[in-house]
C-alpha cells in the first residue's frame, strides 16, 4: 500500500507534539539509520500558521527544512497558492489541499493495438472489468467451454485488434491469446488470501487467488518452480511487479477466506506470464478538492482513473505533415483534440464499469463509509452515487519534446516557446473544464509522473519514427511539463518556468530542485528555495539530494565505493543505501527501470 501524510497546520499542543515526533523520527531514520521511503510526508505551508516568522508553527517549518536537507523528505504543499487558497477555511483541515495518492488493487496493464500493430491505447484496469471492456466496448462474443467457464478468443482473425498485457519478465507488453471467466462458486473451490512481506521494512501486500492459480515461486530450498496456490507454503517467495522494478515477496500467512464473487478470471499470453499486482497504478502527485457534485474537500474522495497522452508523438506526426510552423501547430491541435476525445471515451467507459460495482465489493471503502456518499448506500446498491464525488483525469507526457518537434526548441529556450507550452496545457485543461460543465462530473488535468510510461512511449515512437535529435535520442521522455533533466538552469529559472503549469494542472503536479552538495550544514538553501516556490505559486514541491547511508556504521552523506567513515564497501548484509527521487517519492537506484535509470544519470543540479 502506498500512502502519504499531510501535516504541519495543527496548532494545538497535541498536534504540534505529534508533528515534532514525526519529524524527529524521520531525521533519525529507520533500522540502521536509513531514510524511510514510505509513507510520503508532506509539510503544509500556510501564511499565518506555518510560513512566516511569528506564525505559531513557524518553528516546525524550520525543523522540517533541516530534516529535508538530510532525508529529501518531507515534500511541501503550498496552501497559499491561489488555486488552493480559494478552498481553504481556517479550522477546517478537510479544506487544505492534500497531495499524493493510494494504490489500486487487482489490476493488469493492457495495451490495445490494431492489425498494423499501431498502439491505440494503454491503461491499467481491474482484471474483472476487462471482461466488460472486451464484451461491451470491443464487442467480442464469449465462447462456452463447459458449464462453468466462458472464454474470449483474443486471436480471432475476424477481430480488428490485438490485446497485450504487461509482463515484467520481458519488460514489455506480450500478446494475450485467451481471456477466461469461470463461475467460481460452481467450481466448489475456496479462495486463499496470501499475505506477503517485501525486502523493505513495512512493505506488505496481500493477494486473493483461487487454489488452482499458478505462481512462479522460490521454495524453501531455493529452487525456482511453478506451482498452484494450493501447494504454496509459508516461507516461499513469489514475484510481484511494482511498476518500476521487480520485487520478491516472502509468504508469511496463507488463509482461507469467505469470498464469493460471481466469477474468477485468467489470461493466457504468448509468454505464459503477465503481471497481476496489488499496486500497479499509483498517482504519486494526485490532488483532489474541487467537486461539482458535493462538498469541496479532500477527505473521503480520490482520483478514480487517469489516462495520459503522448504529446511528442502528436507533434512528430504534425511535423511530418507540414513544414510551415503555423500549419504544423494547427495540425497538432487537431490531433490533440482527437486524442482527448479518445481518452475521454475510455475514461467514461471505465467509469461506467466502476459504477456498476456494488457496495459489498468494497467492504472497507464503501461499506464502512470511508468514501463520500457511500454512507447512505446499502450493501447491494451500486456505487455510482459515491463515485460521482471522485475525479477523472487527463494526463500528459513529454511537453519539452513536443515543443522541440513543433519548433526545434523547448520551453527553456525563449518566452515564445514557453507560451506555446502553456497554450498546449491550457488547451487540455479547458477541455477537462468543458466536460465538467457538460457532464456534471469532475474532469481534471494531471501532470503525469510517468515512472514507466516515459520509457514505453519513447520506445514505441523511436521504433516507428527512428532517432530524432532532441526528441527520441534518449531512453525516456521528460515527465509532464518539467524542464528536461539535463538542461542546465538555475533553481530560480526552473521555478519561473514550471510554476505557471501548476495552476493549470488541477489534478496535481510537482516541481523538484536538484540540490548540489550537502545542504545539512546550510539548510537556509532549502528555506530560501521554499520561499521562492511559495511566492511563485507552486503547489507541490520537493528536493533531490544525493544522501546515502552506510548500514555498517550509520554514516549519512555522499558515499562512493567505500564509506568515508568506516572504509567498508557495501555488502548484502550491510549495504550502502542510496535513495533517489523518482517524482514525488523515493526509490533505490538498483530498482529503477532502464528509462528512469537513464534519466537519473542525466540529471544536472540547479544551483
Amino acid at each position: 500500500m502506498f500512502s502519504s501524510l499531510n501535516f504541519g497546520t495543527c496548532t494545538k499542543p497535541g498536534g504540534r507534539l505529534a508533528t515534532k515526533a514525526l519529524l524527529d523520527a524521520m531525521d533519525k531514520g529507520i533500522g540502521k539509520g536509513i531514510t524511510a521511503i514510505y509513507p510520503i510526508p508532506v509539510f503544509k505551508f500556510k501564511s499565518g500558521v506555518t510560513f512566516n516568522p511569528g506564525d505559531p508553527n513557524y518553528d516546525l517549518r524550520l525543523m522540517s527544512e533541516k530534516v529535508t536537507a538530510k532525508r529529501q523528505f518531507p515534500n511541501y504543499s503550498n496552501l497559499d497558492a491561489p488555486y488552493n487558497l480559494k478552498y481553504y477555511k481556517e479550522g477546517h483541515p478537510e479544506t487544505e489541499a492534500a497531495y499524493m495518492g493510494m494504490a489500486a488493487y487487482g489490476k493488469v496493464s493492457i495495451e490495445l493495438k490494431d492489425r498494423e500493430t499501431t498502439s491505440l491505447c494503454e491503461m491499467d484496469i481491474d482484471i474483472e472489468n476487462t471482461w466488460d471492456f472486451l464484451t461491451r466496448f470491443m464487442k467480442l462474443s464469449p465462447k462456452i467451454f463447459d458449464d462453468t467457464t466462458e472464454w474470449i478468443d483474443l486471436e480471432d482473425p475476424n477481430w480488428d485488434y490485438m490485446l497485450y498485457l504487461w509482463d515484467s519478465h520481458t519488460s514489455d507488453y506480450v500478446r494475450a491469446k485467451k481471456y477466461m471467466r469461470c463461475s467460481a462458486p460452481a467450481k466448489g473451490e475456496s479462495w486463499k488470501r496470501i499475505s506477503t512481506i517485501g525486502d523493505r521494512e513495512g512493505d506488505k501486500h496481500e493477494f486473493l487467488l483461487t487454489t488452482d492459480h499458478p505462481l512462479s515461486v522460490e521454495d524453501l530450498q531455493g529452487n525456482c518452480k511453478r506451482i498452484q496456490v494450493k501447494n504454496l507454503k509459508v516461507g516461499y517467495k513469489l514475484e510481484a511487479c511494482i511498476e518500476t522494478h521487480n520485487v520478491a515477496y516472502t509468504v508469511y500467512d496463507i488463509a482461507d477466506v469467505k469470498y464469493n464473487p460471481d466469477y474468477g478470471y485468467d489470461f493466457e499470453t504468448e509468454s505464459d506470464r503477465f503481471d497481476l499486482d496489488t499496486i500497479v497504478s499509483h498517482n504519486c502527485r494526485t490532488r483532489v478538492i474541487a467537486n461539482v457534485n458535493g462538498p469541496e474537500v479532500v477527505t473521503g474522495r480520490g482520483n478514480l482513473s487517469f489516462t495520459s497522452i503522448n504529446l511528442p508523438r502528436l507533434a512528430i506526426e504534425a511535423s511530418k505533415e507540414a513544414m510551415e510552423p503555423e500549419l504544423r501547430e494547427g495540425i497538432f491541435f487537431q490531433k490533440l483534440d482527437k486524442a482527448l476525445e479518445v481518452a475521454a471515451k475510455q475514461l467514461q467507459e471505465r467509469f461506467e464499469i466502476q459504477c456498476k460495482r456494488k457496495v459489498y465489493n468494497f467492504p472497507y471503502v464503501m461499506q464502512q463509509g470511508a468514501y463520500m456518499g457511500s454512507e447512505y448506500l446499502s450493501p447491494t446498491d451500486e456505487v455510482r452515487k459515491a463515485l460521482l464525488n471522485g475525479t477523472l483525469s487527463f494526463g500528459f507526457v513529454g511537453l519539452a519534446e513536443c515543443l522541440r518537434a513543433l519548433t526545434g526548441h523547448d520551453h527553456t529556450e525563449g518566452d515564445q516557446y514557453q507560451q506555446l507550452g502553456l497554450k498546449i496545457v491550457k488547451y487540455m485543461r479547458d477541455y477537462a473544464d468543458k466536460l465538467t460543465e457538460e457532464r456534471h462530473m469532475n474532469w481534471t488535468l494531471i501532470a503525469t509522473p510517468a515512472e514507466s510510461l516515459a520509457g514505453k512511449f519513447l520506445r514505441k515512437d523511436r521504433e516507428e519514427f527512428g532517432i530524432i535529435p532532441g526528441i527520441t535520442d534518449k531512453d525516456y521522455y521528460t515527465n509532464s511539463n518539467h524542464v528536461p533533466v539535463g538542461t542546465k538552469v538555475t533553481a530560480s529559472e526552473k521555478i519561473r518556468i514550471e510554476a505557471p503549469y501548476h495552476a493549470l494542472c488541477n489534478a496535481g503536479a510537482i516541481l523538484y530542485i536538484e540540490i548540489e552538495g550537502d545542504p545539512r550544514n546550510n539548510p537556509e538553501v532549502i528555506h530560501t528555495l521554499n520561499n521562492q516556490m511559495h511566492d511563485a505559486g507552486v503547489g507541490y514541491f520537493s528536493y533531490n539530494i544525493k544522501m546515502d547511508t552506510c548500514t555498517a556504521c550509520g554514516f549519512v552523506g555522499l558515499i562512493g565505493d567505500t564509506c568515508p567513515s568506516c572504509g567498508q564497501k557495501g555488502t548484502p548484509s550491510t549495504p550502502i543505501m542510496r535513495p533517489r527521487r523518482l517524482t514525488g517519492y523515493l526509490g533505490y537506484e538498483d530498482r529503477f527501470n532502464s528509462a528512469k535509470l537513464a534519466e537519473l544519470h542525466d540529471r544536472v543540479t540547479h544551483t
